[in-house]
């Protein structure tokens, strides 16, 4: 719920989904007035398999979960599957690898990092064009990717 938060403020409509019954019940609280005036919608659920309608949302994004989703594609092609045409994705997969210590660690706990390229062309794969890679600066310089669904 944090990033609908603060970052959808000015959408009209918001869903999230979450796995987890702790942040889901996070996320409604956090939501909780956008929830009661029926603006926001957060559920449990599972990315390989989510519960909106084709062509539901202009935008979908993926913080800080691809990386423990056990099946990337299909999760990337559901999102893909709920975006209007034009709609954009930008989701988080994978950290720096210079940032080796945390790499490393990542590496040690199995929790996948692909490269810059695998990551692309995941999403690439997936049906989205025009996909670019940025990083977000700081402690952890995650990798952001973005793409938008064909017309």
């Amino acid at each position: 719920g944090v990033f609908l938060d603060e970052r959808a403020g000015q959408v009209k409509r918001v869903a999230g989904l979450d796995i987890s019954d702790i942040q889901v019940r996070l996320a409604r609280r956090r939501l909780a007035d956008r929830v009661a005036a029926g603006s926001a919608e957060i559920v449990k659920g599972d990315a390989l398999a989510l519960p909106w309608n084709d062509e539901a949302f202009s935008a979908a994004t993926c913080m800080g979960s691809m990386e423990y989703i056990s099946d990337p594609t299909v999760a990337l092609l559901e999102m893909r599957r709920v975006l209007r045409p034009g709609g954009r994705l930008v989701i988080s997969y994978g950290m720096d690898a210079s940032q080796s210590d945390f790499v490393r660690q990542m590496e040690r706990w199995g929790i996948p990092n692909p490269s810059e390229e695998e990551a692309r062309k995941l999403v690439e794969d997936a049906g989205f064009s025009l996909v670019s890679v940025q990083y977000l600066e700081g402690d952890y310089p995650v990798r952001f990717i973005s793409g938008v669904k064909p017309e």
